[in-house]
């Protein structure tokens, strides 16, 4: 073997164990997410459902919860519901018009 196959054969290798630390990091990565998403028991997704105060400042408080996606959403004073007017996307040239309301029992 002359200089150039050595230098030819580092970077094989080179390449070869970048590729293997990049796919374990993936494969960490995807089994992470997928234990995220569903590794929950339905107690814990339960829970997951119900806002949970977050951050609370100058009288106002920040809830957060998860239901097929985090919702936050505030609370200033007395008021205890919220609710969002949106529509979203049912396929081509279709959309709904959607209402959610949330409500915290006691502005707790």
């Amino acid at each position: 073997m002359n200089k150039g196959d050595i230098a030819e054969w580092a970077k094989v290798i080179g390449v070869a164990v970048a590729s293997l630390v990049i796919g374990t990091l993936i494969v960490f990565g995807l089994i992470g997410t997928f234990q995220a998403v569903f590794g929950l028991n339905e107690q814990e997704k339960a829970e997951m459902r119900v806002p949970r105060l977050i951050s609370e400042s100058d009288g106002c408080r920040v809830y957060k919860f998860v239901d097929d996606g985090t919702h936050y959403f505030t609370r200033c004073g007395e008021q205890v519901n919220t609710v969002r007017h949106y529509t979203e996307s049912c396929g081509k040239n279709c959309t709904r018009r959607r209402t959610e309301s949330i409500a915290t029992e006691g502005n707790k």
